[in-house]
């Protein structure tokens, strides 16, 4: 299978409203058979996370999903942060299928065709 592209989202629940906007304007402009999108959140159950993947799934975007423990065993996190945010450092360990991996946050709109930077020479 040829690696394709992967933009990543790190969620909790409290982001899915900002999530589905976020997927919707995607969808509205780019070519979603040029990359799949995936979330990496944690305690978000399958019965809220299954119909927003199926929506998206039936307007042609692939969506991926995985679970992670926290991080706050290992990282100090406080103030207005949470482990959440550190997700995104795994997301080339966990799709390692990916030949290019864009980690953007959940609370963006998308107002053109973003898929051209996957082929930036970085």
């Amino acid at each position: 299978m040829e690696a394709r592209n992967l933009i990543v989202f790190a969620i909790d629940e409290s982001y899915l409203p900002h999530l589905t906007s976020a997927l919707f304007s995607f969808i509205q402009c780019n070519d979603s058979t040029k990359v799949s999108v995936a979330l990496i959140h944690k305690n978000i159950k399958s019965s809220v996370l299954k119909p927003i993947v199926n929506f998206f799934l039936l307007r042609g975007l692939r969506i991926l999903s995985r679970k992670v423990d926290s991080f706050e065993d290992y990282i100090p996190v406080g103030y207005h942060f949470n482990d959440v945010i550190f997700y995104r450092l795994l997301a080339p360990e966990l799709f390692p299928d990916f030949g290019k991996i864009l980690y953007l946050d959940s609370d963006i709109l998308f107002l053109e065709d973003i898929t051209n930077i996957f082929d930036l020479d970085l």
